[in-house]
């Protein structure tokens, strides 16, 4: 964009464009970064895990049914995994939470049992009971609502960058807001549930992109805010009555 930029200048010397980053983009490289450590990675694949269950077309229409006689307050169809999807990380762990009243009743469930009991082998027998042991976890469905918890703020903020009436004037506050959400998640519990060192991983990425100065990060990664976005802030004559106190060095 700079340089295509930089031809129109010198076609049309009368003109000069400032070249700005999309607000919406950049929180969106910041979440899709995150999906793909290690860390978030071991919580796509358990995802992953019990969306393949869920599919199976009997235990699919287990579900189903129960759904339909209401023994169930909440259900949802468990979404594919699309790499590319924003909010990636957050819509499949919302969606798969959504399954954990299923689950824990799944055991006890007349239909269940007659599938379980009609596989042809012990070991696919045995291959069901640890499965669905595996999803009863307490420790399982911690880490999913510590995640949904910690990127619910992503989403949020994409789609405040999404609307046309946010001005451009407010995203730096906007960003100041998220990092202080994300900061609060990260404590001891954060490595015990997904992980030794999953905390340190994180705040490398949080300080790497969050560059509240406006000064772009070493290497090819894409900070959050760049000058033009803070000097938007400055000049917004609102400003003086925002409560949020910035200092400038």
């Amino acid at each position: 964009a700079t340089l295509v930029c930089e031809r129109l200048e010198e076609e049309y010397p009368h003109l000069k464009i400032q070249v700005s980053r999309d607000p919406s983009h950049c929180v969106d490289l910041v979440i899709k970064q995150l999906a793909q450590m290690n860390v978030f990675q071991r919580v796509i694949i358990d995802c992953k895990r019990i969306r393949d269950f869920m599919k199976i077309d009997r235990i699919d229409s287990i579900y189903q049914e129960t759904a339909e006689c209401e023994e169930l307050i909440f259900h949802s169809t468990v979404f594919n995994i699309v790499e590319t999807r924003m909010n990636l990380l957050h819509d499949v762990v919302v969606s798969v939470r959504k399954c954990h009243d299923f689950l824990m009743l799944l055991s006890g469930n007349p239909q269940y049992r007659e599938y379980r009991n009609g596989r042809r082998t012990g070991r696919e027998r045995a291959s069901l009971d640890a499965l669905l042991a595996s999803f009863r976890e307490e420790h399982l469905w911690r880490m999913f609502d510590l995640v949904i918890e910690f990127t619910c703020p992503f989403k949020d903020a994409h789609l405040l960058c999404s609307r046309r009436d946010v001005p451009l004037s407010v995203y730096p506050i906007l960003i100041q807001g998220l990092r202080n959400d994300l900061t609060k998640f990260l404590t001891p519990e954060f490595d015990v549930l997904l992980g030794e060192g999953a905390r340190e991983q994180v705040t490398d990425i949080i300080n790497e992109r969050f560059n509240m100065s406006g000064d772009d990060p070493d290497g090819r990664k894409v900070g959050l805010l760049d000058v033009h976005q803070l000097m938007c802030m400055i000049c917004d004559p609102f400003f003086r009555k925002w409560r949020s106190k910035f200092w400038l060095q």
